[in-house]
């Protein structure tokens, strides 16, 4: 639990009390679905996750840009043929291999690099599921701001 401690202070960048429940929270969006556990693992945190960002980088979108079409809010959230999009999941790999998030991570049968962009977006959106439900929507959004949105 030390581990999800150290990291979840490093990804909060705050030094507050964590409640039991919360470390729990924090501890499955930090375990690897390869662990052989049919739900105790962050797949669950990912998909809310995933949904959080979503809301949080088109609202941030919409206000940003009050000029744009609906096609182009679109585009640059999702991404086109020939484009990144925010929420993509090469998008949030790199913040993710920046923060070292699978080293703090519990993962029992490693079949990947540590570089992969798979695991290593899925446990972003993990953290912001996790954040969402103990922390609530500001506190997605401050981190979204921080990490995804800074540029």
């Amino acid at each position: 639990m030390e581990q999800v401690i150290k990291f979840m202070y490093k990804f909060l960048d705050n030094e507050f009390e964590f409640t039991d429940d919360e470390l729990e929270m924090y501890k499955l969006a930090l375990t690897h679905s390869s662990n052989n556990s049919l739900v105790n693992h962050n797949q669950r945190l990912a998909f809310i996750g995933d949904s959080v960002l979503r809301l949080i980088i088109r609202e941030h979108l919409y206000k940003q840009h009050p000029d744009w079409t609906k096609g182009q809010l679109s585009d640059t959230a999702k991404g086109t043929e020939t484009t990144l999009g925010i929420e993509q999941d090469e998008n949030f790999a790199p913040i993710a291999i920046k923060l070292k998030v699978l080293e703090y991570m519990d993962i029992q049968n490693q079949t990947f690099e540590m570089d992969d962009v798979t695991p290593n977006a899925e446990v972003f959106e993990a953290l912001f599921g996790a954040v969402y439900l103990t922390r609530g929507l500001d506190e997605a959004k401050r981190l979204t701001n921080k990490y995804v949105l800074k540029e």
